[in-house]
Parts: C-alpha cells; sequence; structure tokens
C-alpha cells in the first residue's frame, strides 16, 4: 500500500530578538492565577457549593490532599467521604477519582 500525504506548509516564524521579546513581556498585563487551598474547596462542599468548584480546583484539591491529610489526621476521613459523595452527582470529579484509584491500585 501506497499513500501519500498532503504535507501542509507553515508560515514563516517571526525572528525577533531578545530585546524585542523583553519589550514585549513588559508590556503584558500582570496576571495571577489563584488556586485555592484544599481548605477552601472543602469550605465550598460544607457550604453545598460544590457545583462551583472549578475542573482546576478539584484536580489541585485532589492533588495536594494527600499531604493535607497528614496535616489533619482527624478530619482526613470524613472530608475524603464529603469528596466522594459530591462525585456521586458530578460524573466529571467521579471519573478523576476512580481513575486515580485505578492507577494507585493497579500498581
Amino acid at each position: 500500500m501506497n499513500s501519500q500525504f498532503y504535507i501542509p506548509s507553515l508560515p514563516e516564524t517571526p525572528q525577533c530578538s531578545l530585546n524585542q521579546l523583553i519589550q514585549l513581556a513588559s508590556n503584558l498585563p500582570d496576571t495571577t492565577i489563584s488556586i485555592p487551598s484544599v481548605d477552601k474547596v472543602l469550605e465550598a462542599i460544607e457550604q453545598g457549593k460544590a457545583d462551583q468548584v472549578s475542573k482546576l480546583d478539584w484536580v489541585y484539591c485532589i492533588h495536594a490532599k494527600a499531604q493535607w491529610d497528614q496535616q489533619n489526621v482527624d478530619r482526613c476521613r470524613k472530608t475524603s467521604a464529603a469528596i466522594w459523595k459530591v462525585a456521586i452527582s458530578n460524573l466529571w470529579l467521579q471519573h478523576q477519582l476512580l481513575w486515580r484509584l485505578a492507577l494507585y491500585y493497579g500498581d
């Protein structure tokens, strides 16, 4: 089997000097990304506002929860259960949790 594929042509990459890039970067507005702490996500859950937690916030919360649990041993099981309860009605979160669970036990 012989296939001929079309190779698209791409526009030429503009050449910029280092000083031009520095000048461009200095004109950009200051932006900050606010990622809430695990406590803020848990607070939203407790207040019944879990639907207002963004996917990025969930990813961060799930990632940081293990360390948070080490610092909050008395609350770790209760808060984990609360997150799983939210996942019952949040299919995206459910998939994230189950995927991570499969990775953890699949090793």
